[in-house]
């Protein structure tokens, strides 16, 4: 069985430095097991810094990018 992990924009008003940690203890419980990351933010730039930290999933990384006209 696979454990989802699911985050609603938990590195809002965080600075650089600590959205960096907090995405390699990520990174790192994916590459210890079997894990899954549902990741949400309305930030684009922690979204494409998030989006190159699991680059290294190749296709298994899969990215939705949602907009107003999509709800």
């Amino acid at each position: 069985m696979r454990l989802g992990l699911i985050f609603d924009d938990p590195v809002a008003q965080v600075d650089d430095l600590n959205i960096l940690s907090f995405f390699d203890t990520l990174r790192e419980l994916v590459l210890e097991g079997e894990r899954q990351v549902f990741f949400a933010t309305a930030n684009t730039r922690v979204a494409n810094f998030f989006a190159r930290k699991f680059d290294f999933l190749g296709q298994a990384f899969k990215e939705f990018r949602l907009g107003r006209d999509d709800l």
